[in-house]
């Protein structure tokens, strides 16, 4: 296949041709540009690379959130896909850049594949609670509920974050409670320290302090020739001098200041030798307690000024960060929230539990139609160990086809002609509901013919009243009901070989419908099929 573009009309749309044609290259190429993995086989021979480019019109109002939630213009979808040999990968949405896996996101809300091989959306048990708010059109209450539930993950972060703060404040508070207990078991005052050292010097040189004092007080007025006493008689004598000469009158300040100094040394000497004493016991704590104000010091400042300004820091911070972590006020948030959620998914619970009944009927009564002679659908329901946005339980569908054999998971029914008919009649019950525009069957036929397979080609053609259905099939009695009928061909031009697709209508369909029943003798068989079609 080199350049084709294909433009598939909306409703029921069918492909046939020979096996080996190259109907599965259309499959792979859409799977492609909805992100599926992609394999280097599909890149021609000689070639460096293969482009997809899908256009998707009508859009699905959750699409067009989805593209406008990521910035993504929506009015019209155009993805493209180039994929290389050496590993080149590129990815568009509307022009933008993206990755594999948002194509993949985007994929599932775009097209459903179903074919004999591959998993659909009804094979994934954890969709099935969906499927079942579909049929039962639940899906305000699902968004109210949805609304309530992230609001309580909301409220948990804050409580998870109010607490890993407290627990934080209730270290740094540890800590505080420690820096404050060690200054005020000290509690230093302003020159404290000053005072310390120098009765650490006076206490450490009591020694010398005391024989200084004791030398001083001989010198001064204890010894056999006192300073004072001598000092006195010199004033004495100065004094009688000036009374005859009047010029040493000048002196006699100078000697009585010297005196006065004297006697004053002398007396100071006598206070400071009483009160001059040592306690070895004094001198330690002096000692112990100018280190213990030297630690505080280094910790906190390195005066005793900064110690004390840092102990008033920390009491304000006791004081503004004690009171900030509204954890019980949150936690009350919490109840109330729970509270609206468990009333809303109790609603919500009641209400699937009540269609599920009727999904059931119809399943089953379209199970009926596809030839199944005792169909048995069933929705059971399974309780989580706590409500989340889709509500308090899980389900899964359980099916019997087969009397006698008891009911099985739908999605471990494993006869390809059976599952075949059971998505269809899944399809066919929910397609008013499902919000997946496009259905792509892919040779879901296997296993049935003759009256069941007009049956199936008959509920394929009712699904294409909603959705556009795009069906691959070698049966004729599906073909013929197809509202519009592409043919695809193989042809070797040049010694290479080319895929090519076109339209059939009319003589050419007719044609087309008796190669698959057989052959010319088979003309006016197909031309009756259509006729009833």
């Amino acid at each position: 296949m080199v350049d084709e573009s294909i433009e598939f009309s909306p409703g029921f749309n069918v492909l046939t041709g020979e096996t080996g044609a190259g109907k599965s290259i259309i499959i792979g190429a859409l799977g492609l540009v909805l992100g599926k993995k992609g394999d280097t086989t599909v890149i021609r021979k000689g070639e460096r690379e293969v482009e997809v480019v899908a256009v998707f019109e009508n859009l699905h109002k959750n699409v067009r959130t989805f593209l406008e939630e990521r910035s993504i213009e929506s009015d019209e979808l155009v993805i493209r896909r180039v994929f290389g040999r050496g590993g080149r990968n590129v990815c568009t949405v509307n022009e933008t850049p993206v990755r594999v896996g948002f194509l993949r996101d985007l994929g599932r809300m775009l097209v459903d594949v179903h074919s004999q091989f591959a998993q659909h959306n009804l094979m994934r048990e954890e969709s099935h609670i969906d499927f079942v708010d579909d049929f039962g059109k639940l899906w305000d209450l699902r968004a109210r509920l949805e609304v309530l539930v992230d609001k309580r993950e909301d409220i948990e972060r804050r409580i998870a974050e109010l607490v890993r703060q407290k627990e934080e404040w209730e270290q740094r508070r540890d800590l505080y409670l420690y820096q404050l207990k060690e200054i005020e078991d000290i509690s230093p005052c302003v020159g404290e320290d000053e005072e310390l050292v120098q009765r650490r010097e006076v206490l450490s040189h009591y020694e010398k302090l005391r024989e200084g004092v004791d030398e001083l007080l001989q010198v001064l007025g204890e010894g056999d020739y006192p300073l004072v006493e001598l000092v006195g008689r010199v004033h004495n004598r100065v004094e009688e001098m000036a009374s005859y000469d009047s010029s040493l009158l000048e002196l006699l300040p100078v000697v009585r200041e010297l005196l006065a100094g004297a006697e004053e040394v002398h007396q100071r000497m006598v206070s400071y030798s009483e009160t001059l004493s040592f306690d070895p016991l004094e001198l330690e704590e002096v000692c112990s307690r100018l280190d213990a104000i030297e630690r505080l010091k280094k910790k906190y400042g390195g005066s005793i000024e900064a110690v004390l300004a840092y102990r008033d820091e920390l009491k304000e911070r006791m004081d503004e960060e004690g009171g900030k972590f509204a954890v019980e006020e949150e936690m009350q948030k919490l109840k109330e929230v729970e509270d609206e959620i468990s009333k809303v998914a109790e609603e919500l619970t009641t209400k699937r539990e009540e269609c599920a009944l009727g999904l059931a009927e119809r399943v089953k009564g379209s199970l009926l139609d596809l030839g199944f002679s005792s169909p048995a659908f069933e929705v059971r329901f399974f309780q989580k160990d706590r409500i989340d946005r889709k509500g308090a339980e899980d389900c899964a569908f359980y099916i019997g086809v087969n009397p006698g054999e008891g009911l099985r998971p739908l999605v471990k029914v494993a006869s390809g002609g059976e599952l075949s008919r059971i998505m269809l009649a899944m399809k066919e019950v929910l397609s008013s509901m499902q919000r997946v525009p496009v259905l792509v069957l892919d040779e879901i036929e296997v296993g049935i013919g003759g009256l069941t397979a007009e049956m199936v080609g008959k509920k394929i053609k009712g699904i294409a009243q909603k959705h556009q259905v795009i069906c691959i099939t070698h049966l004729p009695q599906i073909a013929a009901l197809a509202d519009r009928h592409l043919v695809v061909e193989k042809q070797v031009k040049g010694g290479r070989t080319f895929t090519s697709i076109f339209d059939v209508k009319g003589e050419e369909r007719v044609a087309e419908l008796a190669r698959m029943l057989g052959g010319e003798s088979a003309l006016s068989y197909a031309r009756r099929l259509l006729g009833d079609s």
